[in-house]
């Protein structure tokens, strides 16, 4: 269907890939089109990089999986061209149906046999998978809505199209992570009972019913929509992410969480492609370092502005809707943040 050698090497002369290194064994490699990011150890920061040496592999033959050693960027072609090409995943399957002349229903019955395999990665590629995934039906029992969810005032529509459900074993209010290809790769739950001294964990349940951790730095949760937005505002909480849909922030901005204060450079690649980032982490210490990192990390890349809250208010899930939009179209740009600190300090 798809001639993943021709499609490289188009990409290749059409300079969206800077290296490839042809055919190997049942894959191509090709440089990975998100941004790295590495640890100076001799100043203790990261710096980004474009990578040089190829560490992405495409399948040759059905279902076009890829996946990037460096990073763990990885999916089904879509996904790859889309990056590429800086264009949403429906326009790259319309792209490769008129270039390959296929039809897009078939398409879209290979991809579903393809989420199916995307657990075959470590098989494919002779490279370990740094977590596992599971089916829809994973999540089944966590589905019922709990009363916590609509005290904090969040309605029943919003808590479906998240996904906000309950973990009675936990005690948790909790909502699936997902990755980029939209599987499920664990659980965000919230505790609903004070006393509890781990108010957040992000967890899977094993065969035995125990449960473990998993790696949240590698993925964020996403407002949903379908818009491409230009402008990222980023915050700790992944209930803060619902609750800003609900109060009309996200007809501005996506808004990602992150999963916590410090952003990871994994994190950091996902959020790269957005022309402005407005950091909404809490008001506290920790977000104020967190704030600092994401700074570092990404000053460079991107406008970064971010939010001031108003006087008593910890984080975006403790504005109301004016507050909110408010808060949003009054953001701070950090370059001039930074400017008029140093004035001060020169005056």
């Amino acid at each position: 269907m798809i001639d993943i050698e021709d499609l490289v090497e188009y990409l290749y002369k059409e300079g969206k890939i800077r290296r490839h290194r042809g055919v190997r064994g049942r894959n191509i490699q090709i440089t990975c089109p998100r941004i790295h990011y590495k640890l100076n150890k001799r100043t203790g920061e990261y710096e980004e990089h474009l990578e040089n040496r190829p560490s992405l592999g495409i399948l040759l033959d059905e279902p076009y999986l890829f996946f990037c050693f460096s990073c763990g960027f990885r999916g089904t072609i879509e996904f790859l061209v889309a990056e590429l090409l800086d264009i949403d995943v429906m326009e790259a399957v319309r792209w490769l149906s008129n270039r390959y002349e296929f039809d897009e229903n078939s398409y879209r019955k290979l991809n579903e046999k393809a989420i199916a395999r995307i657990k075959d990665y470590e098989e494919l590629f002779g490279e370990k998978v740094v977590f596992k995934e599971y089916p829809e039906s994973y999540f089944l029992p966590f589905r019922q809505i709990h009363r916590y969810t609509l005290d904090r005032g969040l309605s029943e529509d919003i808590a479906r199209k998240y996904e906000i459900g309950f973990d009675k074993w936990q005690r948790r209010i909790v909502m699936p992570v997902r990755s980029d290809w939209g599987t499920i790769v664990g659980l965000y739950g919230r505790a609903i009972d004070e006393e509890n001294e781990a108010k957040y964990l992000y967890y899977n349940y094993t065969d035995e019913m125990q449960i473990e951790g998993f790696d949240k730095s590698l993925f964020i949760i996403r407002s949903k929509g379908e818009d491409k937005k230009d402008i990222a505002v980023v915050v700790e909480s992944g209930l803060d992410v619902p609750w800003a849909d609900q109060n009309g922030l996200t007809e501005y901005a996506d808004v990602i969480s992150i999963l916590g204060s410090k952003i990871s450079p994994t994190q950091a690649s996902k959020l790269s492609r957005y022309k402005e980032i407005v950091i909404g982490l809490d008001n506290d210490f920790s977000g104020e370092q967190g704030k600092k990192l994401m700074i570092k990390m990404l000053g460079n890349i991107t406008r970064l502005s971010f939010l001031q809250y108003p006087k008593g208010v910890k984080d975006l899930g403790e504005c109301d809707k004016d507050q909110m939009i408010k808060a949003f179209k009054e953001r701070k740009s950090v370059l001039q943040e930074s400017i008029r600190n140093l004035q001060i300090k020169v005056d």
